[in-house]
């Protein structure tokens, strides 16, 4: 993962989404972009996502391992997705 520090990039994807309106707040001051490269694991099952990630551009594939390790593709998206998980909005009693 590469963090990108653009701001005229983030505010051309900010007006092209419209992603604010998932939220009830305003989120452009807390929203960071960052790139995945080809192959590079975005979200792992099971394990709780500290991110939501938005897809803005490309492509991402869904894939898990079997119990047997076999890998199965579940599908695809392209841009614009919401990926991860809605637990990732709140932090558990244990975490700080």
């Amino acid at each position: 993962m590469e963090w990108i520090d653009n701001r005229y990039l983030f505010t051309e994807y900010f007006k092209k989404t419209k992603f604010s309106q998932y939220f009830g707040f305003p989120v452009k001051d807390i929203i960071k972009m960052c790139r995945f490269h080809k192959g590079e694991q975005i979200i792992e099952s099971d394990i709780i996502s500290d991110f939501i990630y938005f897809l803005l551009d490309g492509e991402v594939k869904f894939l898990v391992t079997s119990d047997s390790g076999k890998i199965v593709y579940l599908g695809g998206s392209k841009e614009f997705t919401v990926l991860g998980e809605v637990s990732s909005l709140w932090k558990n009693e244990t975490d700080d």
